[in-house]
C-alpha cells in the first residue's frame, strides 16, 4: 500500500524498518541456535526455547501497525538439557535442506 505521494504507507515503514528484540534473559543463558520448523521460528537458548512470531507472521495482510514481533518461551529447558540435543538440535542439522536429496522434503522431516 502506498500513500498520495507514491511513498510507502506508514505500516510498511514500521515492518520493513530495522529493529531488535530480546529473546529470554541472561538467566537462560547463551543463544546456541535458531530453527525453522513447520514455518515457525524458535530460538534454542543453553537453558529455554522460544517462538519468534514477527508481526507479518500475525498481521499478512499489513492491516494494523499496532501488532509488534513477540517472542514466546515453549520450554523451560534449552541446548543443556540432552532430551533438546538428542532430538531437536540433532534433527535441525540432520535434516538440512543441503544434505538431503532433492526429492526429500526437509521442512516435513
Amino acid at each position: 500500500m502506498q500513500d498520495q505521494n507514491g511513498g510507502k504507507s506508514k505500516i510498511d515503514r514500521i515492518r520493513e524498518s530495522a529493529g531488535i528484540m530480546t529473546v529470554g534473559d541472561d538467566s537462560d543463558g547463551a543463544m546456541v541456535s535458531m530453527v525453522t520448523i513447520d514455518g515457525r521460528l524458535f530460538a534454542i537458548k543453553e537453558g529455554a526455547v522460544y517462538a519468534i512470531s514477527l508481526a507479518d507472521d500475525i498481521d499478512p495482510q499489513r492491516t494494523r501497525e499496532d501488532i509488534p514481533n513477540t517472542v514466546q518461551k515453549i520450554f523451560n529447558v534449552g541446548s543443556k538439557s540432552e532430551l533438546v540435543q538428542r532430538l531437536l538440535l540433532t534433527a535441525a542439522e540432520l535434516f538440512r535442506k543441503d544434505r538431503l536429496q532433492e526429492h526429500v522434503n526437509y521442512e516435513a522431516g
